[in-house]
């Protein structure tokens, strides 16, 4: 499988970045790789927590990505081994995990005797700085050490391409999913909810099963991340994304759909979206029960009138409920009146090929009780409100422009009569 994560070639930020993804990755397999009734707990204990059905920390994993490091010695990861055992000695007595990759060549024990610990705890050097600071060399008992070395586990981790290639396997193989859906659409929204579990204030909203994961995953939000960005080409993840609604039958052409978009500098392009969802998407050709498009436009008056003004140009008719006068919800919602050719299932003429209204008169209609089968809509313009007027779950999707949008409907139509 190919695509790893893209990084920064910026020297500075290049091993810290890494070792960020190498993280996440790490968490995602450790999700995935979890029984059915495992709770894993992201940012808990350690960089990852496996708890029980009652909720109760079987094991913590601390991941470590060391590019230049070699194992030479216990001390050379003395760091996390110390963090934990104080966890251990505090009362924790689950499994501890140390995840570590060494850019040079290591092997480095799988567990740590009593004397593998005291070694790894003692300084190599002048113990000037402890003298100074008051602090014994060993704190811990015998004892002590025994019981933390039979909880404790050393895994060698692969390196960043291996590691990435793994998860993108396995992301392939949990959702029936291509190896192009997952490097073009799977992958970075995995990282984004990562990300989100990592970042979550409430300890209790970090936790999740592989089931509701894999649920968030593989859900109708079609969101361009920043991670999208960093692993893939807005026109890659768009084509993507239409051969996944097309899969899906989600834009059928017997559906009556609306897409939302705003208009900031790329009226052009909602220009020519418009025209191509009145003159390919449906019109003249087509099976008499397919349906026309409906373009919202999140914009000012004059923007939505020159969108208008591009399609009439265009010799395409329209209908807009006569928003410029007074919305008519009524009017907006009567289908167009077509004729067949030779009296047959092809549409010959139709009165008009597309709906175009504000974002505001959209409003207003779903407020008066009416419908869409599916709506697309940006992230985070009345979410809510575009859910109750969608009998579908609507498709959201962010970062994307109006030229993608085109190529997305056009893709997952595919010229489909």
């Amino acid at each position: 499988m190919t695509g790893p994560v893209k990084v920064p070639k910026d020297r500075t930020a290049h091993a810290s970045i890494r070792g960020y993804c190498y993280q996440f990755d790490r968490t995602i397999l450790e999700i995935l790789e979890a029984d059915a009734e495992t709770d894993v707990l992201v940012e808990g204990l350690e960089d990852v927590d496996l708890l029980d059905p009652n909720q109760k920390t079987v094991a913590a994993v601390q991941v470590k990505y060391w590019a230049s490091k070699k194992y030479a010695t216990p001390r050379s990861i003395h760091e996390p081994i110390e963090l934990m055992l104080k966890a251990y000695v505090s009362g924790a007595k689950h499994s501890f995990i140390l995840h570590a990759h060494f850019g040079l060549e290591s092997h480095p024990p799988a567990r740590f005797t009593v004397d593998d610990l005291v070694a790894c705890l003692t300084p190599s050097r002048s113990t000037k700085r402890q003298k100074e600071l008051g602090k014994p060399l060993l704190t811990y008992t015998r004892e002590e050490l025994s019981g933390f070395a039979e909880r404790l586990t050393i895994r060698v981790g692969p390196d960043f391409d291996t590691q990435n290639t793994l998860v993108r396997i396995s992301l392939a193989k949990h959702l029936s999913a291509t190896e192009q859906d997952v490097n073009d659409l799977y992958y970075a929204a995995a990282l984004s909810h990562i990300q989100a579990l990592a970042m979550n204030p409430n300890i209790k909203n970090r936790r999740i099963r592989r089931s509701d994961f894999l649920t968030l995953i593989n859900n109708k939000e079609a969101l361009y991340t920043r991670w999208h960005s960093q692993t893939v080409s807005a026109d890659d993840y768009a084509t993507a994304l239409a051969r996944r609604l097309k899969d899906q039958k989600m834009l059928r052409p017997t559906k009556r759909k609306a897409i939302i978009v705003t208009v900031s500098s790329n009226e052009d392009d909602v220009k020519r979206l418009a025209c191509s969802l009145a003159e390919t998407e449906y019109g003249p050709g087509k099976i008499h029960t397919t349906k026309p498009w409906t373009l919202i436009v999140d914009g000012s008056e004059d923007q939505v009138r020159q969108i208008k003004l591009a399609v009439i140009r265009n010799g395409i008719s329209i209908n807009d409920g006569y928003e410029s006068f007074e919305f008519q919800p009524h009017i907006f919602d009567t289908p167009p009146v077509i004729n067949r050719r030779s009296g047959g299932d092809i549409i010959k003429l139709a009165s008009y090929a597309i709906r175009i209204i504000s974002f505001a008169s959209f409003c207003e209609f779903v407020k008066n009780g009416y419908r869409f089968d599916q709506i697309m809509s940006v992230k985070g313009l009345e979410d809510d409100l575009c859910r109750t007027g969608s009998t579908n779950p609507p498709i959201f999707y962010q970062g994307l422009s109006a030229a993608h949008i085109q190529k997305v409907i056009g893709g997952s139509s595919n010229g489909r009569k």
